[in-house]
């Protein structure tokens, strides 16, 4: 295999997959309808439908063929300017590709998180929840900012009690002597029967992983480290929503007794609110009917609870009288959990990964996604060879540089690679570790993103092109029709001489606007103005003024009617303007009606231009392509 560059995957992306005319993917067997011919080769009634109907315009007044016949120009110009903007290289433009590469890069990470990992986690969390799981655990417990020896050293104690467990150790003696003690106890030790949402997630995927007898490897939870030994699986107990009538334990037989009565009240037909009213000692339910809600394996409540309430017999209106060691209950089953259909199967399993908070992954499990896809293998003979001489600074990492480092998707990457990553990606790194080569793998799976979901992904890599020929066809209109620079000037100055009166600089006037909330002083600078101050240093003499200098030439405005009864030098009427504000205006200048020069009006005259200089660009790519329409075929 050949080795290949750490921008293969870009390059590959833009310059093969993504240039040139969109892949439209119609089937003309048929050869339908040519709707138009663009340098001899036919566009086809079919491919002019499908671009219709992507951005559908709906005329009531025209028929369907009517406005296929209006768009037929439109798409075949967007042809047109992407076949220019192609010879014009501008798929090949820096700026234009980086603009992509960012875009085409995130919609990679949200095709991959919405039509592949998210249907993962809910195909998986589906498959778990039929069954239930009997295990132990051995924890080590490590917080979330425990020092790196103490992590190491919780890491190896974990193996070394899965090695005592695979020898055939009991399971408590192991968590005595391994898990983290809190109060003497170990924290670790059997659990009870767990379904799928009942862990945390990474408790929960090593679970899973595991056959009936196996060990796991440590896993690390927010909990710390944990060995994991699964001994039963058995299919899944669904919930029940249950009500109860519970007795706390004595010493004496006064509260068997006092069960025993609510049991027989019940016998004698008794309502059974009003029975668990009366009797139950449980005040959270009593007044409610005895209602606990749904009760399941996993959930918070004793098991032996659990264990009686699933051996409930259906149909009965309530349980006999059941004893255990923490007091009496008297269970009623009110429903089991069923799902009507797959409908409201799945509505189950999204509000459970909604509460469970799983539907929202990120961009590390579409790396590890790609990873497995690709089948990323490491060298770890390599790995450990240029580790074990990287001491000695990066160049003796040269005499490795053309052996195998890792592969990918079949692909080769050696040594060298991971060389040109650290001379662009070095930041003061004087020793290479496993984090600087994890960094590079990552590096490679982010470069490869586009080119791999485009692979797997037609519907993806069809809008990309889409995307990408938009961008194309959006600099083709900046630089031939919308850049003012790149017209013709003789051709502007034209058009402005044919219509100077587009081009009229209406009557300005410049001024001064005064306002306080305080009417003595307006008035006193309103007459210390009349007196020949100069209105620029009123400010200075009435810090309290709000001064403004403007113009206007808007016949439309309110200060235009105010300014077009004076003259230069006059004093508008103190006017409220609005609340207790006071207002009077000083006109400093008037500037006569006239026409713009060339260079005041060049932009506008472009932009009015602008028409026109599109009409004749698409005459002159019709020549230039030879196209041919033939609205008559729709």
């Amino acid at each position: 295999m050949k080795p290949i560059t750490i921008l293969t995957g870009i390059l590959i992306t833009l310059y093969t997959l993504f240039t040139g005319i969109p892949d439209l993917s119609i089937d003309n067997s048929e050869q339908d309808n040519i709707v138009a011919t663009i340098n001899g080769e036919p566009v086809y009634l079919s491919e002019l439908n499908q671009q219709f109907n992507r951005n559908p315009i709906t005329d009531p007044e025209s028929s369907i063929r009517e406005q296929l016949q209006d768009f037929l120009p439109s798409y075949v110009f967007y042809r047109l300017k992407l076949l220019d903007g192609l010879e014009a290289g501008f798929d090949q433009d820096p700026e234009l590709l980086d603009e992509f590469n960012t875009f085409a890069r995130e919609a990679a990470y949200s095709y991959w998180l919405d039509h592949t990992i998210k249907a993962h986690i809910i195909d998986t969390f589906k498959n778990r929840m039929t069954e239930e799981r009997k295990a132990f655990h051995i924890l080590a417990e490590v917080s979330q900012n425990e020092s790196a020896e103490n992590i190491e050293a919780a890491f190896n104690r974990m193996h070394e009690a899965r090695d005592e467990l695979i020898a055939g150790a009991d399971p408590d003696d192991v968590n005595q002597r391994f898990s983290t003690l809190r109060n003497l106890v170990p924290i670790g030790g059997h659990l009870p029967w767990v379904t799928a949402g009942r862990t945390v997630t990474e408790f929960e995927d090593a679970l899973f992983a595991l056959n009936e007898g196996e060990i796991s490897l440590p896993v690390r939870s927010q909990f710390g480290y944990h060995v994991i030994g699964l001994q039963e699986i058995r299919e899944r107990s669904w919930e029940r929503l249950v009500s109860h009538i519970f007795f706390y334990p004595a010493e004496d037989d006064s509260v068997r007794l006092l069960a025993e009565e609510a049991y027989s009240k019940l016998n004698e037909g008794h309502e059974w609110d009003a029975v668990a009213d009366t009797f139950s000692m449980d005040p959270a339910s009593a007044s409610r009917g005895g209602y606990v809600g749904w009760v399941g394996y996993g959930m918070q409540f004793p098991e032996p609870f659990v264990d009686a309430v699933m051996a409930a017999e259906i149909g009965k209106p309530f349980s006999e009288l059941i004893e255990m060691d923490y007091g009496y209950h008297i269970i009623r089953v009110d429903s089991v959990m069923t799902f009507e259909d797959e409908t409201h199967l799945n509505e189950y399993v999204m509000n459970e990964l909604q509460r469970l908070q799983r539907l929202s992954p990120g961009r590390n499990q579409v790396y590890t996604h790609l990873m497995e896809l690709g089948d990323l293998q490491i060298n770890t003979n390599v790995k450990d060879e240029i580790l074990s001489v990287s001491n000695n600074g990066f160049n003796s990492l040269e005499e490795f540089s053309h052996e195998t480092l890792l592969t990918y998707f079949g692909e080769e990457l050696t040594v060298n690679e991971l060389i040109k990553y650290l001379e662009t990606a070095n930041d003061g790194i004087e020793i290479l570790n496993d984090e600087h080569i994890n960094d590079f793998i990552t590096e490679i799976v982010r470069e490869s993103l586009i080119r791999i979901t485009s692979e797997y992904h037609p519907e993806y890599r069809a809008n990309m092109a889409d995307f990408l020929n938009g961008l194309i066809v959006f600099k083709v209109n900046e630089e031939f029709i919308w850049n003012p620079e790149m017209m013709d000037k003789a051709e502007l100055r034209q058009f402005y001489e044919n219509n100077l009166h587009h081009y009229r600089l209406e009557r300005n006037y410049s001024y001064f606007r005064f306002s306080s909330v305080s009417d003595s002083i307006i008035t006193e600078a309103y007459h210390t103005l009349l007196s020949g101050e100069n209105p620029g240093e009123i400010e200075e003499h009435f810090p309290e003024i709000h001064v403004i200098t403007s113009t206007t030439r808007n016949p439309g405005s309110e200060v235009y009617s105010i300014l077009e009864t004076m003259n230069p030098g006059d004093l508008s009427d103190i006017e409220d303007s609005g609340g207790s504000m006071k207002t009077f205006y000083y006109l400093t200048e008037i500037v006569e009606p006239r026409t713009m020069t060339f260079d005041e009006a060049f932009y506008r005259v472009a932009n009015d231009f602008q028409p026109l200089r599109e009409e004749a660009y698409l005459n002159e790519l019709m020549t230039k392509y030879n196209v041919k329409l033939f609205p008559e075929n729709i």
